[in-house]
């Protein structure tokens, strides 16, 4: 599905469209198999985007990315991918998307057997802020 919406978005030059299949398909890779791969898809996605600012996608592009490389051991890259995120997040205003960066990198730096209670809060942060952002309307985020 997520390989058929990024051809359609190519094919009808929507590049929100198209980055945000590849950031699907990036963040299944991750989570299924937690192998390498799934950098390749968020590369593509950055790609894709080109010169275009798309400053709320390129930060969420980083965030999965920092997801990706925190799940593969990576810690110094994934603190890398997210204080880029946590800057993007910071331009835009978009003060949501600083507080699950800002823990997500709180998170990394913790000691692993507390990383747990941080994850159950994230998820209900991560709720809250679908609905947060549903409510201001998803195009209006994304067209910062």
């Amino acid at each position: 599905m997520a390989e058929e919406t990024e051809r359609c978005g190519r094919k009808l030059g929507q590049l929100h469209i198209e980055t945000s299949a590849l950031i699907a398909m990036g963040s299944m890779a991750s989570s299924l198999s937690g192998k390498a791969p799934a950098e390749s898809y968020f590369e593509r996605a950055l790609e894709v985007l080109g010169a275009q600012p798309a400053r709320f996608q390129r930060g969420w592009i980083e965030w999965e990315m920092g997801n990706t490389l925190a799940r593969l051991g990576q810690t110094e890259r994934a603190a890398r991918s997210f204080e880029a995120a946590l800057s993007r997040s910071r331009e835009i205003g978009d003060a949501t998307g600083e507080a699950i960066v800002t823990l997500d990198l709180a998170a990394l730096r913790r000691p692993r057997a507390s990383r747990s209670v941080c994850s159950i809060w994230c998820v209900a942060c991560c709720r809250r802020c679908a609905r947060s952002r549903r409510r201001r309307g998803w195009r209006s985020a994304r067209a910062r």
